[in-house]
């Protein structure tokens, strides 16, 4: 490997040898240019800068940059670089020297935030569209969370190899991964550009935006807290009108709900929202000391105080009382009781 006068390694997937690929590659000459052959038909001519790897079943965008990362973390080919930029085959070489230097001098994580320019209503709609679905799932604005253009210390982009999605979603991915663990993120306007990868409308439409779901803990809690609710009202409500007697609530119909909806929910809390490791032992006796307390307010004082106090029906106080109690339960189990991870 010849000396080169920037320690950043320069990831590039591309399906195919076009004539702009070697120019990108031969204006970086001054980086390690590591292109990954995702259409299995060979790049080349590359100038000398250029490692080209060929793997097997690389299904797509995503698929190519999980395998380059992982040959970057192997070996000592790479030993020298301390960064990582990630780009596509129509990036300006002058937007990814800015990355590059940017994530040198700040120690973060870099996203290239594309022009908009040129591009199409429909474009430009859906790019919007997904900005503010991601910024409601990750609870950060990112004006463009799709971006292949991003640059992070090595440490950090090797780890990310293994993250699931073979097309478009792995980007995605691969954000909500250094949000997570806390990354700092910062965004240079960059220009607009394209790989050479196909983007199928509906097929990676819907892969985008499960993989937004599954990587938004806020969005799983949601979903996990609104099943252990409608099993919670539609037990609650028909134990109370099939006994029928007075009492019925708070002696029998409450507490079964609870024991079965509260039991749906630290599995699910558990194992898909939080994905903790903390032991079963000990996470349910603090889930189940949480969930008690809870359970206690809203039963024998938030629906007491508005069924027979201020005489609301008991199927709005439910709905009242399980608002009331939904944004806290949150963050105390975030914080304490799933705290650890897998």
């Amino acid at each position: 490997m010849p000396d080169f006068k920037e320690n950043a390694v320069i990831l590039i997937p591309a399906n195919k040898m076009t004539e702009g690929l070697f120019e990108l590659c031969s204006a970086l000459a001054d980086f390690p240019v590591l292109c990954v052959d995702a259409g299995g038909d060979g790049l080349s001519p590359l100038p000398s800068n250029v490692t080209v790897i060929s793997p097997d079943s690389v299904k797509g965008r995503g698929g190519a940059l999980a395998a380059g990362l992982r040959y970057i973390g192997e070996g000592d080919t790479y030993a020298h670089c301390g960064y990582v930029v990630t780009a596509e085959e129509g990036s300006r070489a002058e937007d990814i020297v800015r990355l590059a230097r940017e994530a040198r001098e700040t120690g973060g994580v870099v996203l290239g935030s594309r022009s908009t320019a040129g591009v199409s209503a429909v474009r430009r709609f859906g790019r919007k569209f997904t900005d503010l679905v991601f910024r409601i799932a990750a609870g950060k604005a990112v004006s463009d969370p799709m971006t292949g253009l991003c640059a992070m210390p090595k440490e950090t982009a090797v780890q990310l190899a293994e993250l699931p999605g073979e097309r478009f979603e792995f980007e995605i991915n691969r954000l909500f991964a250094v949000l997570e663990d806390g990354a700092a993120i910062c965004e240079i306007p960059v220009g607009a550009s394209s790989g050479g990868f196909r983007f199928h409308p509906v097929a990676d439409t819907v892969r985008l935006y499960w993989s937004i779901f599954l990587g938004s803990r806020s969005l799983k809690y949601l979903f996990s807290s609104g099943l252990a609710f409608i099993i919670d009202y539609v037990l609650l409500v028909a134990i109370a009108r099939l006994l029928a007697f007075d009492g019925a609530v708070e002696l029998v119909a409450a507490p079964a709900a609870w024991i079965v909806s509260s039991l749906t929910n630290f599995f699910l809390n558990r194992n898909f929202v939080f994905r903790s490791n903390t032991p079963l032992l000990v996470a349910l006796p603090e889930y189940y000391g949480l969930a008690g307390i809870v359970f206690l307010l809203k039963t024998y004082v938030l629906l007491e105080l508005m069924v027979r106090v201020i005489g609301m029906p008991l199927e709005i106080a439910k709905l009242v009382a399980e608002v009331v109690f939904f944004v806290s339960n949150y963050f105390i189990q975030k914080k304490f009781i799933f705290k650890k991870k897998k």
